[in-house]
């Protein structure tokens, strides 16, 4: 049977807080925790408080449909891009552009872990796509909640969230399903992937210190010979994958994950939002 209706919106909250203590993790702090207040009915701020609290957008997309907005004041906005940038905390710092859009780095990564176990744990896919502009003055955003994010050497973190209406209503009618029960294993001393498919090499302990090419793939292109001898400084080459499809991670070959682009300390990087099965992951091994 599914569950209750208030439970899709909760696990919303929840996967936003595994998000956050995920992402803070991953930069470095221990025992990052989050903790999700009281769901109150509020009305969209004025257009000039939302810019003056670090708005962040994203449109939802997929299992989910509406628009949800993250609001910062700057102390902890300037926290937060100076964790992201690996710089010391320092609430005398210039808050610059720089600053600004490593805040806004930072809600993306984890916008892309809570569109990854959402997934996980709804068993359905969602987009969630950053929007450049703040809300227009007129929109709907009747639910909010907020958002406390601590760790070792970071406190006093508060975020608020705004949910628009029709997200609101898009959680309303998503029912999650129970998880299901694994299915038993006919050998007991067999390695076995979580998704359970096929059993994973008994040997693989001895291949995970094998270096292996990882490549990020944008997408791929045909071109005649002819072409490929015209091309020259200024070419444009297009490619058969749109900006909002993800990129391909390659092992040996093979696709490995998929995620979004993502630029962090100047340096590329694909935030993971799909990854393939143990099993799949452990074939690229095998050649």
């Amino acid at each position: 049977m599914a569950e209750t209706v208030q439970n899709a919106q909760q696990e919303f909250f929840e996967v936003w807080k595994e998000a956050f203590a995920a992402v803070v993790g991953q930069l470095g702090p221990a025992s990052p925790s989050a903790a999700i207040g009281e769901v109150s009915t509020a009305s969209i701020p004025a257009q000039e408080e939302i810019a003056s609290r670090n708005p962040c957008r994203f449109a939802c997309s997929g299992a989910l449909d509406g628009e949800i907005l993250w609001l910062a004041d700057q102390p902890v906005a300037l926290r937060l891009a100076q964790l992201l940038m690996s710089e010391p905390g320092d609430p005398a710092a210039e808050y610059s552009d720089i600053q600004r859009d490593a805040f806004s780095e930072f809600v993306r990564q984890v916008a892309g872990q809570a569109a990854a176990i959402w997934k996980r744990e709804a068993g359905e896919e969602i987009n969630l796509a950053f929007q450049a502009e703040p809300p227009s003055a007129d929109a709907a955003f009747p639910a909010a909640t907020t958002l406390q994010l601590s760790a070792e050497g970071l406190a006093d973190v508060s975020l608020t969230l705004l949910i628009s209406e029709k997200m609101q209503t898009s959680l309303q009618a998503f029912q999650l399903q129970p998880p299901e029960e694994p299915a038993p294993s006919s050998a007991p001393n067999a390695v076995s992937s979580s998704q359970g498919q096929q059993e994973l090499p008994s040997n693989l302990h001895l291949l995970l210190d094998v270096e292996l090419e990882a490549t990020i793939r944008f997408g791929e292109r045909e071109l005649l010979l002819r072409d490929i001898f015209a091309l020259m400084p200024g070419s444009v080459v297009e490619l058969n994958q749109t900006l909002n499809e993800p990129a391909e991670l390659l092992v040996a070959g093979r696709t490995i994950a998929r995620g979004e682009v993502v630029v962090v300390d100047g340096n590329f990087g694909l935030r993971v939002t799909e990854v393939a099965s143990r099993t799949q992951r452990a074939a690229a091994l095998q050649g």
